[in-house]
Protein backbone atom coordinates (compact mmCIF):
# COMPACT_ATOMS: atom_id res chain seq x y z
CA UNK A 1 0.00 0.00 0.00
CA UNK A 2 1.10 3.74 -1.00
CA UNK A 3 2.07 6.36 1.90
CA UNK A 4 -1.03 7.83 3.30
CA UNK A 5 0.19 11.08 1.59
CA UNK A 6 0.09 9.90 -1.54
CA UNK A 7 -3.06 8.17 -1.35
CA UNK A 8 -4.94 11.35 0.28
CA UNK A 9 -3.23 13.82 -2.82
CA UNK A 10 -6.02 13.02 -4.38
CA UNK A 11 -9.34 14.01 -5.28
CA UNK A 12 -11.82 11.54 -3.92
CA UNK A 13 -11.43 10.58 -0.31
CA UNK A 14 -11.65 6.83 0.25
CA UNK A 15 -13.83 6.98 3.23
CA UNK A 16 -16.59 8.66 2.17
CA UNK A 17 -19.64 7.32 1.95
CA UNK A 18 -20.01 8.10 -1.96
CA UNK A 19 -16.83 6.88 -2.39
CA UNK A 20 -17.89 3.25 -1.34
CA UNK A 21 -21.17 2.93 -2.71
CA UNK A 22 -19.44 3.73 -5.80
CA UNK A 23 -17.46 0.21 -5.45
CA UNK A 24 -21.15 -1.15 -3.51
CA UNK A 25 -19.20 -0.93 -0.51
CA UNK A 26 -21.64 -0.72 2.70
CA UNK A 27 -19.80 -1.67 5.95
CA UNK A 28 -16.25 -0.79 7.06
CA UNK A 29 -15.27 -2.74 10.17
CA UNK A 30 -12.55 -3.20 12.58
CA UNK A 31 -11.62 -6.92 13.61
CA UNK A 32 -7.83 -5.91 15.31
CA UNK A 33 -9.60 -6.85 18.76
CA UNK A 34 -10.27 -10.95 18.07
CA UNK A 35 -6.40 -11.27 18.23
CA UNK A 36 -4.18 -10.48 20.97
CA UNK A 37 -1.83 -8.93 18.95
CA UNK A 38 -2.79 -5.41 18.64
CA UNK A 39 -1.67 -4.86 14.92
CA UNK A 40 -4.89 -3.01 12.77
CA UNK A 41 -7.22 -5.32 10.36
CA UNK A 42 -10.31 -3.96 8.50
CA UNK A 43 -12.47 -5.80 6.30
CA UNK A 44 -14.81 -4.29 3.80
CA UNK A 45 -18.73 -5.61 3.10
CA UNK A 46 -19.99 -5.96 -0.34
CA UNK A 47 -23.00 -7.78 0.05
CA UNK A 48 -23.84 -7.76 -3.79
CA UNK A 49 -20.63 -9.15 -4.78
CA UNK A 50 -20.07 -11.76 -7.69
CA UNK A 51 -16.77 -12.80 -5.79
CA UNK A 52 -15.90 -12.39 -2.52
CA UNK A 53 -18.50 -10.13 -0.38
CA UNK A 54 -15.92 -9.63 2.07
CA UNK A 55 -12.31 -7.84 1.71
CA UNK A 56 -9.72 -7.52 4.48
CA UNK A 57 -6.82 -5.36 4.78
CA UNK A 58 -4.05 -4.72 7.10
CA UNK A 59 -1.50 -1.71 8.04
CA UNK A 60 0.83 -0.29 10.67
CA UNK A 61 -1.42 2.22 11.46
CA UNK A 62 -5.47 1.86 11.56
CA UNK A 63 -5.87 3.75 8.16
CA UNK A 64 -3.39 2.50 6.34
CA UNK A 65 -5.81 -0.98 7.52
CA UNK A 66 -8.94 0.51 6.34
CA UNK A 67 -7.00 1.65 2.83
CA UNK A 68 -5.95 -1.86 2.50
CA UNK A 69 -9.52 -3.02 2.96
CA UNK A 70 -11.39 -0.77 0.88
CA UNK A 71 -8.36 -1.15 -2.18
CA UNK A 72 -9.03 -4.90 -2.32
CA UNK A 73 -12.82 -4.87 -2.41
CA UNK A 74 -12.49 -2.17 -5.03
CA UNK A 75 -9.99 -4.49 -7.30
CA UNK A 76 -13.02 -7.04 -7.13
CA UNK A 77 -16.20 -4.91 -7.66
CA UNK A 78 -14.34 -3.41 -11.47
CA UNK A 79 -13.35 -6.55 -12.53
CA UNK A 80 -16.79 -8.14 -11.64
CA UNK A 81 -18.17 -5.91 -14.36
CA UNK A 82 -18.09 -7.88 -17.83
CA UNK A 83 -20.25 -5.06 -19.78
CA UNK A 84 -17.51 -2.46 -18.38
CA UNK A 85 -14.65 -4.14 -20.18
CA UNK A 86 -15.57 -7.06 -22.98
CA UNK A 87 -15.58 -5.45 -26.46
CA UNK A 88 -15.44 -8.53 -28.82
CA UNK A 89 -17.15 -11.93 -28.64
CA UNK A 90 -15.73 -14.27 -31.18
CA UNK A 91 -14.02 -17.81 -31.11
CA UNK A 92 -10.36 -17.95 -31.25
CA UNK A 93 -10.18 -18.77 -34.81
CA UNK A 94 -12.31 -15.83 -35.64
CA UNK A 95 -9.88 -13.49 -33.89
CA UNK A 96 -7.10 -15.21 -36.03
CA UNK A 97 -9.33 -14.28 -39.30
CA UNK A 98 -9.55 -10.84 -38.12
CA UNK A 99 -5.83 -10.71 -37.22
CA UNK A 100 -7.23 -9.57 -33.59
CA UNK A 101 -3.72 -10.46 -31.82
CA UNK A 102 -4.32 -12.95 -28.41
CA UNK A 103 -2.01 -13.71 -25.42
CA UNK A 104 -0.27 -17.00 -25.75
CA UNK A 105 -2.33 -19.66 -24.29
CA UNK A 106 0.92 -22.06 -23.68
CA UNK A 107 2.95 -20.28 -21.57
CA UNK A 108 0.72 -18.62 -19.53
CA UNK A 109 -0.62 -19.68 -15.18
CA UNK A 110 -4.23 -20.09 -14.66
CA UNK A 111 -4.69 -21.69 -18.85
CA UNK A 112 -5.25 -25.66 -19.13
CA UNK A 113 -4.49 -25.37 -22.98
CA UNK A 114 -5.29 -29.05 -23.56
CA UNK A 115 -8.82 -27.79 -22.41
CA UNK A 116 -8.79 -24.66 -25.31
CA UNK A 117 -11.61 -25.04 -27.92
CA UNK A 118 -11.07 -23.02 -30.66
CA UNK A 119 -14.45 -23.05 -31.51
CA UNK A 120 -16.43 -21.81 -28.56
CA UNK A 121 -17.52 -18.13 -28.53
CA UNK A 122 -15.80 -16.46 -26.15
CA UNK A 123 -15.81 -13.10 -24.40
CA UNK A 124 -12.74 -10.86 -25.48
CA UNK A 125 -11.11 -8.32 -23.09
CA UNK A 126 -8.32 -5.73 -24.86
CA UNK A 127 -4.86 -5.02 -23.36
CA UNK A 128 -1.10 -3.66 -24.11
CA UNK A 129 1.84 -5.01 -24.38
CA UNK A 130 4.31 -3.44 -21.62
CA UNK A 131 7.30 -4.74 -23.69
CA UNK A 132 6.10 -3.37 -27.46
CA UNK A 133 3.02 -1.58 -26.79
CA UNK A 134 0.47 -3.92 -29.37
CA UNK A 135 -2.61 -4.69 -28.33
CA UNK A 136 -3.71 -7.80 -27.13
CA UNK A 137 -6.78 -9.74 -26.50
CA UNK A 138 -7.53 -11.94 -23.72
CA UNK A 139 -10.69 -14.06 -22.34
CA UNK A 140 -12.60 -12.36 -19.84
CA UNK A 141 -11.75 -15.36 -17.56
CA UNK A 142 -8.13 -14.10 -17.40
CA UNK A 143 -9.07 -10.42 -16.49
CA UNK A 144 -12.48 -10.72 -14.78
CA UNK A 145 -13.63 -11.97 -11.61
CA UNK A 146 -17.64 -12.69 -11.88
CA UNK A 147 -17.53 -15.65 -9.89
CA UNK A 148 -21.27 -16.06 -10.59
CA UNK A 149 -22.10 -19.83 -11.00
CA UNK A 150 -24.92 -19.49 -13.57
CA UNK A 151 -22.47 -17.17 -15.90
CA UNK A 152 -21.09 -19.28 -19.17
CA UNK A 153 -17.20 -18.73 -18.23
CA UNK A 154 -15.10 -21.38 -19.65
CA UNK A 155 -13.69 -22.76 -15.72
CA UNK A 156 -12.03 -25.89 -17.93
CA UNK A 157 -9.23 -23.67 -19.77
CA UNK A 158 -9.12 -21.18 -17.38
CA UNK A 159 -8.68 -20.64 -13.88
CA UNK A 160 -10.19 -17.16 -12.85
CA UNK A 161 -8.77 -15.52 -9.44
CA UNK A 162 -7.38 -12.26 -8.12
CA UNK A 163 -3.61 -12.85 -8.94
CA UNK A 164 -2.27 -9.95 -10.82
CA UNK A 165 -5.08 -7.56 -10.10
CA UNK A 166 -4.41 -4.47 -8.53
CA UNK A 167 -6.55 -0.94 -7.46
CA UNK A 168 -4.70 2.08 -6.70
CA UNK A 169 -5.02 5.94 -7.38
CA UNK A 170 -1.64 6.08 -9.47
CA UNK A 171 -1.44 3.86 -12.84
CA UNK A 172 1.90 3.12 -12.17
CA UNK A 173 1.61 1.69 -9.06
CA UNK A 174 -1.44 -0.31 -9.77
CA UNK A 175 0.89 -1.71 -12.57
CA UNK A 176 4.04 -2.31 -10.19
CA UNK A 177 1.82 -3.52 -7.28
CA UNK A 178 0.38 -6.50 -10.19
CA UNK A 179 3.91 -7.54 -11.79
CA UNK A 180 4.64 -7.88 -7.62
CA UNK A 181 1.78 -10.16 -7.05
CA UNK A 182 2.76 -12.10 -10.13
CA UNK A 183 6.61 -12.73 -9.16
CA UNK A 184 5.30 -13.56 -5.32
CA UNK A 185 2.90 -16.25 -6.49
CA UNK A 186 5.81 -17.40 -8.98
CA UNK A 187 7.88 -18.07 -6.12
CA UNK A 188 5.91 -19.45 -3.55
CA UNK A 189 3.93 -22.11 -6.21
CA UNK A 190 6.54 -24.25 -6.11
CA UNK A 191 6.86 -24.21 -2.24
CA UNK A 192 2.70 -24.70 -2.45
CA UNK A 193 2.66 -27.23 -5.18
CA UNK A 194 5.53 -29.57 -3.51
CA UNK A 195 5.75 -28.36 0.04
CA UNK A 196 8.32 -29.61 2.40
CA UNK A 197 10.26 -31.25 -0.32
CA UNK A 198 11.70 -27.86 -1.29
CA UNK A 199 14.83 -27.39 0.51
CA UNK A 200 16.34 -24.13 -0.91
CA UNK A 201 14.31 -21.91 1.29
CA UNK A 202 16.69 -20.30 3.90
CA UNK A 203 15.55 -18.15 7.56
CA UNK A 204 16.19 -14.96 7.43
CA UNK A 205 18.02 -13.41 10.70
CA UNK A 206 19.25 -9.94 12.43
CA UNK A 207 16.34 -7.76 10.41
CA UNK A 208 15.68 -5.97 13.74
CA UNK A 209 16.44 -1.98 13.33
CA UNK A 210 16.55 -2.21 9.45
CA UNK A 211 12.72 -0.65 9.48
CA UNK A 212 10.55 1.44 12.07
CA UNK A 213 7.45 0.03 11.19
CA UNK A 214 8.95 -3.31 11.22
CA UNK A 215 10.16 -3.35 14.29
CA UNK A 216 7.09 -1.57 15.55
CA UNK A 217 5.17 -4.97 14.28
CA UNK A 218 8.14 -6.82 15.51
CA UNK A 219 7.60 -5.67 19.30
CA UNK A 220 3.69 -6.33 19.12
CA UNK A 221 4.22 -10.05 17.99
CA UNK A 222 6.67 -10.58 20.87
CA UNK A 223 4.52 -8.97 23.00
CA UNK A 224 2.00 -11.53 22.69
CA UNK A 225 4.31 -14.52 22.62
CA UNK A 226 3.67 -15.57 19.05
CA UNK A 227 7.07 -17.52 17.38
CA UNK A 228 7.87 -16.34 14.38
CA UNK A 229 10.10 -17.22 11.29
CA UNK A 230 11.09 -14.95 8.73
CA UNK A 231 12.31 -17.22 5.27
CA UNK A 232 13.66 -15.80 2.08
CA UNK A 233 12.00 -18.08 -1.12
CA UNK A 234 13.55 -19.26 -3.64
CA UNK A 235 12.79 -17.40 -7.34
CA UNK A 236 13.18 -16.89 -11.06
CA UNK A 237 13.21 -13.23 -11.09
CA UNK A 238 15.59 -11.33 -9.11
CA UNK A 239 13.49 -9.40 -6.56
CA UNK A 240 12.74 -10.36 -2.59
CA UNK A 241 10.14 -13.03 -2.23
CA UNK A 242 9.43 -13.44 2.13
CA UNK A 243 7.41 -15.55 3.64
CA UNK A 244 6.26 -14.78 7.64
CA UNK A 245 4.91 -17.33 9.53
CA UNK A 246 3.54 -16.79 13.02
CA UNK A 247 3.28 -20.37 15.02
CA UNK A 248 1.10 -21.23 17.87
CA UNK A 249 -0.52 -23.96 19.77
CA UNK A 250 -4.11 -24.65 19.95
CA UNK A 251 -6.27 -27.42 21.68
CA UNK A 252 -7.85 -29.20 18.73
CA UNK A 253 -10.28 -32.27 18.65
CA UNK A 254 -7.51 -34.83 18.81
CA UNK A 255 -5.41 -32.58 21.42
CA UNK A 256 -2.69 -29.74 20.80
CA UNK A 257 -2.34 -28.66 16.95
CA UNK A 258 0.42 -26.56 15.49
CA UNK A 259 -1.87 -23.39 13.90
CA UNK A 260 0.92 -21.49 11.86
CA UNK A 261 -0.59 -18.70 9.58
CA UNK A 262 1.54 -17.32 7.00
CA UNK A 263 2.03 -14.39 4.69
CA UNK A 264 3.91 -13.98 1.79
CA UNK A 265 4.92 -10.60 -0.06
CA UNK A 266 7.41 -9.59 -3.15
CA UNK A 267 8.48 -5.84 -2.59
CA UNK A 268 11.45 -3.94 -4.04
CA UNK A 269 13.37 -4.07 -0.94
CA UNK A 270 13.69 -6.83 1.57
CA UNK A 271 13.19 -5.01 4.41
CA UNK A 272 9.77 -4.09 3.09
CA UNK A 273 8.79 -7.26 2.04
CA UNK A 274 9.68 -8.45 5.56
CA UNK A 275 7.39 -6.03 6.70
CA UNK A 276 4.12 -6.77 4.25
CA UNK A 277 4.71 -10.53 4.82
CA UNK A 278 4.73 -10.23 8.48
CA UNK A 279 1.13 -8.08 7.62
CA UNK A 280 -0.17 -10.51 5.80
CA UNK A 281 0.18 -13.03 8.17
CA UNK A 282 -1.06 -11.11 10.84
CA UNK A 283 -3.94 -10.80 8.50
CA UNK A 284 -4.16 -14.58 8.01
CA UNK A 285 -4.50 -15.26 11.48
CA UNK A 286 -7.32 -12.73 12.00
CA UNK A 287 -9.05 -14.87 9.20
CA UNK A 288 -8.98 -17.81 10.35
CA UNK A 289 -10.34 -16.02 13.68
CA UNK A 290 -12.67 -14.11 12.19
CA UNK A 291 -13.82 -16.74 9.73
CA UNK A 292 -16.27 -14.58 8.10
CA UNK A 293 -14.38 -14.49 4.28
CA UNK A 294 -15.80 -16.54 1.36
CA UNK A 295 -13.41 -18.05 0.40
CA UNK A 296 -12.12 -19.99 3.58
CA UNK A 297 -12.24 -24.04 3.27
CA UNK A 298 -13.27 -26.45 5.77
CA UNK A 299 -9.93 -28.00 6.14
CA UNK A 300 -8.00 -25.10 6.68
CA UNK A 301 -9.52 -25.19 10.70
CA UNK A 302 -9.13 -29.16 10.60
CA UNK A 303 -5.60 -29.85 9.41
CA UNK A 304 -2.56 -29.15 11.40
CA UNK A 305 -0.66 -26.98 9.77
CA UNK A 306 3.37 -27.73 10.32
CA UNK A 307 4.40 -24.08 8.89
CA UNK A 308 6.96 -23.58 5.85
CA UNK A 309 9.81 -25.63 6.83
CA UNK A 310 9.83 -29.28 8.05
CA UNK A 311 13.67 -28.86 9.04
CA UNK A 312 15.65 -26.11 9.94
CA UNK A 313 16.79 -24.81 6.82
CA UNK A 314 20.20 -22.85 6.69
CA UNK A 315 19.82 -18.82 8.13
CA UNK A 316 20.49 -16.00 5.96
CA UNK A 317 20.97 -12.22 7.66
CA UNK A 318 19.29 -9.74 6.18
CA UNK A 319 22.70 -7.84 4.97
CA UNK A 320 23.79 -10.53 3.20
CA UNK A 321 20.33 -11.64 1.62
CA UNK A 322 20.19 -7.64 1.03
CA UNK A 323 23.33 -7.62 -0.94
CA UNK A 324 21.63 -10.42 -3.30
CA UNK A 325 19.32 -8.34 -4.88
CA UNK A 326 21.06 -5.17 -5.75
CA UNK A 327 20.57 -3.08 -7.10
CA UNK A 328 17.31 -4.37 -6.85
CA UNK A 329 16.22 -3.20 -3.14
CA UNK A 330 15.60 0.35 -3.65
CA UNK A 331 11.78 1.40 -3.02
CA UNK A 332 12.03 3.92 -5.43
CA UNK A 333 11.87 1.50 -8.14
CA UNK A 334 8.90 1.39 -10.59
CA UNK A 335 7.13 -0.75 -12.60
CA UNK A 336 9.27 -0.59 -15.48
CA UNK A 337 12.43 -1.99 -13.26
CA UNK A 338 10.43 -4.64 -12.10
CA UNK A 339 9.31 -5.51 -15.71
CA UNK A 340 13.21 -5.10 -16.65
CA UNK A 341 14.47 -7.41 -13.98
CA UNK A 342 11.67 -9.65 -15.23
CA UNK A 343 12.51 -9.76 -18.55
CA UNK A 344 16.11 -10.55 -17.20
CA UNK A 345 14.92 -13.56 -16.17
CA UNK A 346 13.44 -15.02 -19.37
CA UNK A 347 10.00 -13.59 -19.25
CA UNK A 348 9.03 -13.01 -22.76
CA UNK A 349 6.03 -10.57 -22.45
CA UNK A 350 3.78 -8.75 -19.82
CA UNK A 351 0.31 -7.90 -20.59
CA UNK A 352 -1.46 -5.01 -19.38
CA UNK A 353 -5.44 -4.36 -18.72
CA UNK A 354 -6.67 -1.62 -17.85
CA UNK A 355 -10.33 -2.09 -16.29
CA UNK A 356 -12.96 0.73 -16.73
CA UNK A 357 -13.21 2.28 -12.44
CA UNK A 358 -16.84 4.06 -11.60
CA UNK A 359 -14.09 6.78 -10.08
CA UNK A 360 -11.96 8.34 -12.35
CA UNK A 361 -8.80 8.87 -10.17
CA UNK A 362 -9.00 5.03 -9.32
CA UNK A 363 -7.04 2.97 -11.52
CA UNK A 364 -7.86 -0.73 -11.80
CA UNK A 365 -5.66 -2.92 -13.77
CA UNK A 366 -5.04 -6.88 -14.38
CA UNK A 367 -1.60 -7.81 -15.37
CA UNK A 368 -0.54 -11.40 -17.04
CA UNK A 369 2.97 -12.30 -17.46
CA UNK A 370 3.90 -14.79 -19.86
CA UNK A 371 6.32 -17.73 -18.16
CA UNK A 372 5.31 -17.43 -14.66
CA UNK A 373 3.58 -19.62 -12.18
CA UNK A 374 0.15 -19.37 -9.83
CA UNK A 375 -0.21 -22.08 -7.48
CA UNK A 376 -3.55 -24.54 -8.65
CA UNK A 377 -1.26 -27.73 -7.49
CA UNK A 378 -1.88 -29.19 -10.80
CA UNK A 379 0.64 -29.73 -13.62
CA UNK A 380 -1.29 -29.64 -16.27
CA UNK A 381 -2.15 -25.10 -15.35
CA UNK A 382 1.88 -25.21 -14.79
CA UNK A 383 4.10 -23.32 -17.58
CA UNK A 384 6.92 -24.81 -19.47
CA UNK A 385 9.44 -22.33 -17.76
CA UNK A 386 7.78 -23.43 -13.89
CA UNK A 387 8.06 -27.12 -14.80
CA UNK A 388 11.98 -26.31 -15.80
CA UNK A 389 12.38 -24.48 -12.79
CA UNK A 390 10.73 -26.69 -10.39
CA UNK A 391 13.32 -29.45 -11.58
CA UNK A 392 15.82 -27.32 -10.92
CA UNK A 393 14.49 -26.58 -7.18
CA UNK A 394 13.68 -30.10 -6.73
CA UNK A 395 17.31 -31.27 -7.80
CA UNK A 396 18.67 -29.50 -4.28
CA UNK A 397 15.73 -31.31 -2.23
CA UNK A 398 17.20 -33.63 0.03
Amino acid sequence: MAPLQEVFAVQSDPFSPQFLRSFGITRLGEITGLDTIGIPVWFATRPNSRSLSVSQGKGVTDDQAKISAIMEAVECAVAEQPRQHVTEFATIEDMARQQRSVIPFFDLARVNPHQLDPTRQRAWVPGTSLISGEQRFAPYELVGMDMRSDMPWDRHAFRMTSQGLAAHFSIDKAIEHALLELVEHDASSVVDTFGLFVNNIREVTDYEGANADLDAILEKVSKAGLDLHIYALPGRVKLPVIAAVISRQVNGPSGVISRAPAGIACRTNVAEAILAALLEAVQSRLTDIAGARDDLAMDRFQQSKDGVARNQPPLIPLAKLEAEFRPARQSSMGWQDVLKLMRAAGIEDAYMFPLKSPVPDVHVVRTIVTGLDAHSGSFSEMSMNSILLTTEVLSTAC
